[in-house]
């Protein structure tokens, strides 16, 4: 115990540096954006007795959209107990982020990689540029990423002791709420069940069905869920199957995005789309980054084949399969749930998240498992990975300083200053509180002022208008919003983020489109990040 102490105070440590950086990350609050304002909305109204959903601006209610419920319903539980809702975010993501840092440098430790390597992988975890944005936002990914690779060491504590059927139902039953909070945590659950079915040192049918066992107890509350949600709302976290055109479109789209994920891992974003160097160097930085977890993969893959079965009850090398398990099921999972359904779901660094974790740590494992071998080349290549690392965590302390600053002094998402002193926003509070509102930002109006509003439908079309008409004008059968500005003196409040939501459908027509969207319609106020109309009345 006395061997290990520097190592748990180290632990400590960086997860005090990870609370400090966290807490000046959110001085003005966490980030809160439209689906964070749907997360503290859903969890206020479940314990009001409305239900675990939102109102909209006609009066009625919807089931929890897009999401699986456990992130709100833990919310739910501190407000009930007291907590202002934002302070309940803030604090709980502050938190998880603590024990998350604590964790992976544990789970290290518990594979023997080393104590230093513990350290190392708890270190590059505390200064992520990926984390800390994350941590910082009022999401649901800091609680799937703690369920999801707590569910991780519970697997591996249950190949320790296979007899155990406590510890098979816990990893199950935690990665099971890892899915509840985060549907793309299915890849946990998935690689959870491959490591036991691989890993067991029992028979085979002993083996299967006891990865049966564990993918029910992780899968049943989530197939609950779902089937209720169907059952409420005719969809599965409302959204529906692609066309096979959509399909196709979409596949094709999915390397870009992805590509800046990966590449954001490594340089800041602006160098992305400006790098001060030659461009072709951020292509070869993601291929060294490629060729590296793929020499690593095979590499482990000779050591299995050299060394046969056995070599699968070390630790270290249990843990490294899981990962790589882990890795691959998640790039899976959301690249067939981003192919196949409507509306799509984002590919950002949020989304990947839980990857970079995985990432780091099959890293760190990489290099305790090449340190330990008796192979010089092999030894030298350990420590040039620990080098590499060690300096990878000092240029993700210095952009994650960065990003801490900045997030300190603008705030995030609707919290941000901007936001805040915004004069439109400022302007739409002294409208009549029985005032109906029609936006194109209706999660921030709602999360500033309180006050449901109804969605300017266009911007979540697919295909652009064939005649360009002002508002209310249009076709009003199908559209409620259009049909209570005209007709009941609704305000269309317009923030000027129109143009960026416009641009994707209108292209080069944009502008044409939002001068004739507006064009003759009465001016009630015009601030300098939005303006006021209502339909002019004869």
């Amino acid at each position: 115990m006395k061997n290990k102490l520097w190592v748990y105070v180290s632990l400590a440590a960086l997860a005090l540096i990870g609370v400090v950086s966290l807490r000046i990350s959110t001085r003005l609050g966490p980030g809160v954006g439209g689906d964070a304002t749907i997360y503290l909305t859903s969890a206020s109204n479940f314990v009001k007795g409305i239900g675990l959903g939102i109102v909209d601006a006609s009066g009625e209610f919807r089931l929890l959209p897009y999401f699986p419920p456990f992130f709100p319903l833990t919310l739910a539980f501190f407000i009930w107990a007291g907590v202002e809702p934002l302070q309940a975010v803030l604090w709980l993501n502050i938190i998880l982020f603590a024990l998350s840092i604590w964790m992976v440098g544990f789970l290290v430790l518990r594979a023997w990689a080393g104590d230093g390597l513990a350290v190392l992988a708890s270190a590059l975890t505390a200064v992520s540029p990926v984390l800390i944005p994350v941590y910082s936002w009022a999401m649901a990914e800091p609680l799937a990423i703690f369920l999801g690779f707590a569910g991780i060491g519970l697997t591996l504590r249950y190949l320790k002791q296979p007899g155990s059927a406590g510890l098979l139902f816990a990893a199950g039953i935690v990665g099971g709420l890892s899915i509840l909070t985060r549907y793309s945590m299915a890849a946990f659950l998935a690689a959870g069940a491959a490591g036991i079915l691989l890993l067991s040192p029992v028979r085979w049918r002993t083996r299967l069905a006891r990865a049966a066992s564990y993918l029910f107890a992780g899968i049943l509350p989530a197939v609950l869920w779902m089937a209720y949600d169907l059952t409420q709302t005719a969809a599965v976290s409302s959204r529906s199957m692609e066309s096979a055109v959509g399909m196709m479109a979409r596949l094709n789209s999915f390397w870009p995005p992805l590509r800046e994920v990966f590449l954001f891992w490594l340089v800041p974003d602006s160098w992305i789309s400006s790098p001060p160097y030659p461009g072709l160097f951020n292509n070869v930085l993601l291929a060294g980054m490629v060729l590296g977890l793929g020499i690593a993969l095979g590499w482990g893959g000779l050591v299995l084949l050299k060394k046969g079965a056995s070599a699968l009850q070390d630790p270290l090398l249990q843990f490294g399969v899981i990962l790589v398990f882990v890795i691959l099921a998640y790039l899976i999972v959301v690249g067939v749930v981003y192919v196949t359904t409507y509306p799509p779901i984002t590919i950002g660094t949020r989304m990947f998240s839980p990857l970079h974790t995985a990432v780091i740590l099959f890293l760190v494992v990489v290099a305790g498992l090449l340190s330990k071998t008796r192979v010089r080349f092999f030894r030298m290549s350990a420590g040039l990975l620990v080098a590499g690392l060690v300096l990878l965590t000092l240029w993700w302390g210095w952009r994650s300083a960065r990003i801490v600053a900045q997030n300190a002094q603008q705030g995030m998402g609707f919290n941000a200053l901007s936001w805040k002193q915004s004069d439109t926003i400022h302007a739409l509070q002294k409208l009549p509180e029985d005032s109906l509102l029609v936006t194109n930002e209706e999660m921030a109006v709602y999360y500033l002022t309180g006050r449901s509003a109804y969605p300017l439908a266009e911007i979540y079309t697919d295909q652009p208008l064939e005649t360009f008409s002002r508002y209310g004008d249009g076709d009003l059968s199908g559209d409620e919003a259009q049909q209570v500005f005209r007709q009941k003196g609704a305000a269309l409040v317009l923030f000027n983020s129109i143009t960026t939501q416009l641009e994707p459908i209108y292209g080069a027509q944009t502008n044409e489109r939002i001068q004739a969207l507006t064009r003759d319609l009465k001016v009630v106020f015009r601030g300098e990040d939005g303006s006021i109309y209502q339909y002019p009345q004869p």
